[in-house]
């Protein structure tokens, strides 16, 4: 006999507060790594000549700092006692922490959910951090995943107040209120939270309001940026899975685009239909504002693949399907990955405990050729925009009417 209890806004309640307890337990274990760092059992650790490989100096010159530094090796006999901050600090030590002059803004972005998008994200920022760049994260998603991932839960963690959208709503002037530190000290987040989906109310409101003034909503982000960039070599930005207003003022404001994609067909459709769309959403800005934004890179990046034959021939055919748009390598599917999330934690950074160094090592191994080739794009885009290649151009009257009728096009 089928259950027959009624359910209601309640009981739903109920179960949400009943697995926020769940959560707040898991996170309290994870907050011990950033309370007392050598204590901690569940943030990674380096032994020295891990330490020396990140920071690229020989064993001698970390013994060196060390000493110089005052720093304990931790534990009696432990072999793994530098925690990942030392890297950071060990790079300002010896003069290799990068310092650019022209900071790159990456958004990913699709409007299809679960294809790794938060996760590659946050794997990207601290595959980035940990080579010495100072970086940003942007979590724009007001699910929060990217957030959850360093450690900042947004239903227990988080106000709206810790997000963007004060300075949408116009009550903040810079970004600076809204940047948090990590474990890392070259690697920073703004976070999300569920009241950051206000924004979708916020900002076309302020447009109405202000439209008078030559306000435009979609440059506010960009704008935002500009106030805070100057402490950053890379702002990585994740965009809700939806073309909303959120969607729009980030990619507004990113120099590059990368678009996750699973090898399934339901996901490679739907890729084509979010070109179409983002393409013309985005056309529609240029035709307000009569200036054609420009991006350094626009490539698509296939996620989650398992290695497995249906999923490798969809692959083949994507790949076939938009030639020079995709990434050379893959995000693949890794269980250390999933395990890593479970602990609100990257790859990068889960404890020894939970990920051994034989599979971590080979885990790593995996994902690291496509932040290298997303690491080489970054820097193209360093160059492009140095050379003013970025800077919005107007648009022609043939331009200008030739966008026109793809948007009655695609409104008829």
């Amino acid at each position: 006999m089928a259950d027959s209890k009624i359910i209601t806004a309640a009981t739903i309640r109920h179960y949400g507060s009943r697995a926020n307890g769940s959560v707040r337990a898991a996170q309290e274990m994870r907050k011990e790594s950033q309370i007392a760092p050598e204590a901690a059992i569940d943030a990674r650790r380096l032994s020295s000549s891990e330490l020396a490989e990140y920071v690229g100096a020989s064993g001698s010159t970390i013994d060196r700092l060390i000493k110089k530094l005052g720093h304990a090796t931790g534990r009696t006999g432990r072999i793994y006692s530098h925690p990942l901050s030392r890297i950071s600090e060990y790079r300002e030590a010896l003069g290799t922490m990068r310092s650019e002059a022209v900071p790159v803004r990456i958004a990913t972005v699709n409007f299809k959910g679960g294809v790794s998008k938060s996760t590659l994200t946050a794997h990207l920022a601290y595959a980035l951090a940990l080579k010495g760049y100072r970086a940003l994260v942007v979590d724009a998603d007001p699910q929060g995943s990217l957030s959850t991932l360093f450690g900042k839960h947004p239903d227990l963690d988080l106000t709206e107040n810790d997000t963007l959208l004060p300075y949408f709503e116009g009550t903040e002037e810079t970004l600076h209120y809204a940047i948090k530190p990590t474990e890392l000290p070259n690697l920073s987040i703004i976070p999300a939270q569920l009241g950051l989906a206000g924004a979708d109310y916020v900002i076309p409101a302020r447009q109405v309001r202000e439209a008078d003034e030559g306000f435009r909503y979609f440059n506010l982000l960009d704008e935002g940026l500009k106030t805070v960039e100057g402490d950053f070599d890379v702002v990585l930005m994740d965009c809700p899975p939806s073309l909303s207003y959120l969607t729009s003022v980030v990619a507004r404001a990113a120099d590059g685009l990368v678009i996750p994609l699973r090898p399934s067909m339901p996901d490679f459709a739907s890729s084509a239909q979010f070109l179409m769309s983002f393409g013309r959403y985005l056309g529609e800005f240029d035709q307000d504002t009569r200036l054609a934004k420009p991006y350094a890179f626009t490539k698509m990046v296939i996620t989650q693949n398992r290695g497995i034959k249906a999923e490798i021939e969809m692959e083949k055919s994507i790949r076939a399907a938009y030639p020079g748009m995709m990434l050379n390598k893959d995000f693949p599917h890794i269980a250390a990955i999933l395990e890593a999330g479970n602990f609100m934690r990257t790859l990068f950074d889960v404890s020894r405990d939970l990920v051994n160094k034989t599979t971590y090592e080979r885990a790593v191994s995996r994902i690291a050729p496509v932040f290298e080739e997303i690491e080489h794009l970054i820097e193209d885009a360093r160059r492009m925009k140095a050379e003013g290649r970025l800077a919005p151009r107007s648009l022609t009257e043939a331009e200008l009417e030739a966008s026109e009728m793809l948007s009655e096009e695609a409104s008829a």
